[in-house]
């Protein structure tokens, strides 16, 4: 189980429990992406704090769509994810 430190655990990680507990075998990859939010909105505001999700989600979209039309799995980490880009000064 992945903790962070801080807030209720019962709330944050209620949909990952959930996931893992249906047992779902091979037939589930769940990613869990380190410095996003919901949203990108944030991201301009606190580009030291947050990372843009868009191209995460892009390239765990291309695994899905690889995964249901070729059969190849999606990676057992998001290791395919770009890697946060360091802010650069105004």
């Amino acid at each position: 189980m992945v903790r962070r430190a801080g807030g209720d655990r019962r709330h944050r990680y209620y949909r990952y429990d959930a996931v893992l507990g249906a047992e779902l075998g091979p037939r589930q990859t769940l990613y869990r992406i380190e410095g996003g939010t919901h949203t990108d909105a944030f991201v301009d505001t606190y580009p030291e704090r947050l990372r843009p999700l868009t191209p995460c989600h892009r390239t765990a979209f291309t695994a899905l769509e690889s995964w249901l039309t070729q059969g190849r799995r999606p990676p057992p980490t998001p290791s395919r994810c770009p890697p946060k880009e360091t802010p650069r000064p105004a």
